[in-house]
């Protein structure tokens, strides 16, 4: 099945044009009449109501020897200082937009150099010229991310296969920046408030604990989605350019800094929505599709954790994220 563009569901509720378009949003928009939310407006009332319970722990299958240091430490500590003083909204989405494009370009020319583009970002998104004395931290920031985002193998702990690389992929496996829309008219609320307290969202089930979305739409962009033909699984990832706030170079540390972003701005809310809405583009249409034997899960990618003893990936199962729940709140 080749990966389209845009998922609209149930089909025919909005135009597809509609979605694509639409910009970043923190807070709620009109979309035809309705209200029309994203992960950002919804999670950012959460702030509102009361921090997460508790840090939404990661398997520690990927740290081994939590107490070692990553090796060469003094390099990934200037790596990191260089990459950090880039940072903002404007800027990731700089970097996921060039993303995008090497992905693209790279799929219909395989001979292609990125580097042009990573230049010609410079130049136009960032507005740096070649003298500014920031413009060479700012490339070598850039070919980080690019390199760990596109060109560096994928976790066989989490993809289940060897030496597979975006930069690889047939464009008909990938689709970047994937539109999503799902409309809805009710709201299950019991299963609404179990499903953000299984996600650590409310520390109880009192019903004024919950925020409740009006109805309408929830909309989203997909950074990049996946089709593996080996294990013939779909996969989500998302691509984080966070800041890190490290207090030693130690993998528990790194692993702790990395939790305690997923918590603070709700990054498994934000991963059970995304997977929602690939778990309702199969079902509309993929054959035979079987939620356990089709729908991987959501691997963040924290592109400034560039360092070959650590991965930068961080994942969550359709069980992590409560997508049975999530499932029935929506139907």
């Amino acid at each position: 099945m080749k990966l389209s563009n845009t998922q609209i569901y149930p089909k025919n509720s909005i135009e597809p044009e509609e979605v694509k378009y639409l910009p970043y949003q923190h807070e709620p928009i009109m979309l035809k009449g309705k209200t029309s939310h994203s992960y950002s407006s919804i999670s950012k009332l959460f702030n509102k109501n009361q921090p997460p319970v508790d840090i939404n722990r990661i398997p520690d299958s990927i740290f081994q020897n939590h107490d070692q240091e990553v090796e060469n430490e003094s390099a990934f500590e200037e790596e990191n200082q260089n990459s950090n003083q880039f940072f903002g909204l404007d800027f990731g989405l700089a970097v996921h937009s060039l993303i995008d494009q090497v992905i693209k370009t790279k799929a219909d020319n395989s001979n292609y150099d990125f580097q042009e583009l990573i230049s010609d970002s410079i130049d136009k998104k960032f507005l740096l010229e070649k003298n500014n004395q920031d413009y060479d931290r700012l490339k070598v920031t850039l070919e980080s991310f690019i390199d760990n985002a596109v060109c560096k193998p994928l976790p066989k702990e989490i993809f289940s296969q060897d030496n597979i690389k975006l930069i690889d992929c047939q464009i008909k496996n990938i689709q970047t920046e994937w539109n999503f829309c799902i409309s809805w008219n009710q709201i299950n609320i019991t299963k609404w408030q179990r499903f953000l307290h299984q996600l650590k969202i409310i520390t109880n089930l009192s019903k004024n604990s919950v925020y409740l979305p009006e109805m309408g739409y929830i909309n989203g962009s997909i950074d990049t989605l996946l089709y593996i033909p080996q294990n013939q699984k779909y996969y989500v990832i998302d691509y984080k350019t966070n800041k890190l706030e490290l207090k030693d170079y130690k993998k528990s540390s790194i692993k702790s800094s990395i939790e305690k972003l997923i918590a603070e701005h709700y990054y498994k809310f934000q991963a059970a929505l995304y997977l929602l809405a690939v778990h309702r583009y199969l079902q509309a249409n993929l054959e035979n599709y079987q939620i356990d034997n089709h729908l991987g899960g959501v691997a963040f990618n924290f592109l400034r954790l560039a360092n070959e003893n650590i991965s930068s990936y961080y994942y969550f199962s359709k069980d992590d994220l409560a997508l049975d729940l999530l499932t029935e709140v929506f139907e």
